[in-house]
């Protein structure tokens, strides 16, 4: 220090060219190392025994201490978290989707099938979401997803197991004089792998962007549900209804027929107008024939949605008061058709692809984790002796503690490798909710088209 400061000294003595500077700094660095050598001469020693004093009084907390103040350490270690933050892609801004649908901005009230005011399609729809097995699949995955969120949590946390061991050892004659002794043990077994550069947070972060999506899975299944019991239901009442005109159709021709019969016997018509009704009768009894099948088959579709066997619908069909056919219906398209843009990204199709991107993307950073060191912490706390009967007493109290760590050095590419095979899945799965993004607005624009048609 001594050293230090005279070599300072002409620093500030200084004179010439830039002299103020120089002095400026030099009687800064000077005064400094001054002050901060005669505090660590009078001061320094007296703090050591004031503090050597402590902790020769406090010796039996010292090892607490140090646990405590490794505990605290890998806290503030563990802040750190390796990976990419997800950022939502930009692929359409809202404006273009509403100039590319023609939408409105305006928070309209959404068409829903209980609009059509049919209690036989919401009783049908009601039991479509009970018994459909499609839509239990979807449940029972979220199920699996919220389970999965819950052994990655369970990650982060220290592993507790107990233990119990007895082992008898006898040596052979061979091996020279006999020993023979027992050994007992239990107590427990503790391991804690520290997330030190958020491995296990990025894999938290998928797992419950994983969750999010079996839910949206979910909420579409039961949204494509309703739509196709809707549209199995009015497709049965359609044939229902062409099966009632083309019946009457059949009763109005026979009548026709035989009144050409009559015609023909007192020479008012000729065997040529008899054929041509004969022809009509029968081409029209044909066309029954396709549609009573058309109608079958339609009611069966409608039971296999329902998770019925073929034919349950059949009495809930006849309990319907008034066809939805034949009914009037007093609909405004402009305001049906006034979609805001962003009822498009609020889809459950586009949001479970969204949520699928946030699971690859936390995946990357999980990959990034696995090239960085490994830091874990195992212990053992029990008892242990060679006699059963002093098992129980203090003296056999025993504890272990093993600190760890692993750290990546020859893999040959194989973890930069994941990284790369994380990144291009990533990419993967940015271009499908683009594309599942796509889709969507094509079937909005589809369907506002069909309402006009």
């Amino acid at each position: 220090a001594l050293t230090f400061i005279l070599g300072t000294f002409p620093m500030v003595v200084a004179t010439g060219a830039g002299a103020s500077s120089q002095r400026s700094i030099g009687t800064t660095v000077f005064c400094g190392m001054i002050a901060a050598t005669l505090i660590g001469i009078l001061f320094v020693p007296a703090y050591f025994a004031f503090f050597d004093k402590i902790s020769l009084k406090y010796a039996h907390k010292k090892q607490v201490i140090k646990t405590l103040l490794i505990f605290i350490l890998c806290g503030f270690l563990s802040a750190c978290m390796v990976g990419p933050d997800y950022e939502e892609p930009q692929f359409f801004t809202n404006s273009a989707l509403q100039k590319a649908l023609n939408t409105s901005t305006d928070k309209v009230p959404l068409f829903a099938p209980k609009d059509f005011k049919d209690d036989t399609l919401n009783t049908l729809i009601e039991k479509a979401r009970k018994n459909s097995p499609t839509l239990q699949q979807a449940l029972w995955n979220m199920r699996a997803s919220r389970a999965s969120l819950g052994i990655a949590k369970a990650g982060l946390f220290p592993t507790i197991d107990f233990t119990k061991e007895y082992n008898e050892i006898k040596n052979s004659k061979n091996m020279g004089p006999m020993m023979q002794e027992n050994y007992y043990m239990m107590g427990f077994d503790v391991a804690w792998e520290l997330d030190l550069f958020g491995g296990q947070r990025r894999r938290i972060e998928a797992e419950r962007a994983n969750l999010k999506s079996a839910i949206y899975a979910v909420k579409n299944t039961a949204l494509s549900l309703t739509a196709e019991v809707a549209r199995l239901y009015i497709q049965t009442r359609t044939v229902e209804e062409l099966v009632r005109q083309t019946k009457e159709n059949i009763r109005l021709q026979t009548e026709m027929t035989d009144l050409v019969k009559d015609k023909q016997k007192t020479g008012l018509a000729s065997g040529l107008s008899l054929e041509q009704a004969l022809y009509l009768l029968k081409n029209t009894e044909a066309t029954l024939a396709d549609l009573e099948y058309q109608q079958v088959e339609s009611r069966n579709a409608l039971s296999l949605v329902l998770g019925e066997l073929p034919g349950a619908v059949d009495d809930i069909l006849k309990g319907g008061k008034q066809s939805l056919i034949t009914r009037s219906f007093d609909f405004d398209l402009d305001q049906i058709t006034k979609i805001p843009a962003d009822v498009l990204r609020r889809r459950p199709d586009v949001k479970g692809a969204e949520e699928n991107l946030i699971a690859q993307n936390a995946l990357v950073g999980v990959a990034i984790a696995d090239m960085f060191p490994k830091v874990s912490l195992s212990a053992l706390f029990g008892l242990e002796s060679l006699k059963w009967g002093k098992l129980w007493q203090k003296d056999s109290l025993t504890h272990t503690i093993t600190p760890s760590l692993t750290a990546p050095i020859f893999h040959f590419g194989a973890l930069r490798e994941n990284v790369e095979i994380q990144k291009a899945l990533k990419e993967e799965q940015i271009l499908s909710y683009q594309q599942t993004l796509l889709q969507a607005a094509n079937e909005i624009k589809n369907a506002i088209i069909a309402l006009y048609q």
